[in-house]
């Protein structure tokens, strides 16, 4: 009984995995992804989805951030690169997007040279408004 159920989850944890995978620069919450897995066929129940992410975040191949209090928790896949991928989230609309900018690895390294200070940049959200909300706050004013 034990190896079918490791199967099971070897199973889950592939189907998990490539749902991220193939939505590469996406992120989700437990609640999106288990749509998407439905979407596809698969019924994983949540604790399923929280415990092998939890597992896939631990062995680096995805991310997790944390983007405000009583907000979920999103997953991203870690693609090559990722290193310098900078999470933005939109405090009007809320979407979470990311951006390749190859300053913040300048940044990165000057908070440590000068500031003796480590950012994970995996675990790192900056807040601000997006392009779409800013046009809309500039039509607002004239």
């Amino acid at each position: 009984m034990a190896a079918r159920k490791s199967e099971y989850q070897t199973r889950q944890r592939s189907e998990i995995l490539a749902v991220l995978r193939a939505h590469a620069g996406q992120h989700f919450s437990v609640a999106t992804l288990a749509k998407e897995l439905k979407r596809s066929g698969l019924s994983v129940g949540t604790t399923t989805i929280y415990r092998q992410l939890e597992k896939l975040t631990g062995e680096g191949l995805v991310a997790k951030f944390l983007t405000g209090i009583g907000s979920p928790a999103c997953f991203a896949y870690l693609q090559d690169g990722a290193d310098e991928d900078v999470h933005c989230r939109c405090v009007k609309c809320g979407t979470l997007f990311h951006i390749h900018c190859d300053e913040m690895t300048h940044m990165e390294r000057h908070l440590l040279e000068k500031h003796h200070y480590q950012i994970d940049l995996h675990r790192t959200v900056l807040y601000g408004l997006c392009e779409k909300c800013l046009e809309e706050g500039e039509e607002e004013t004239r």
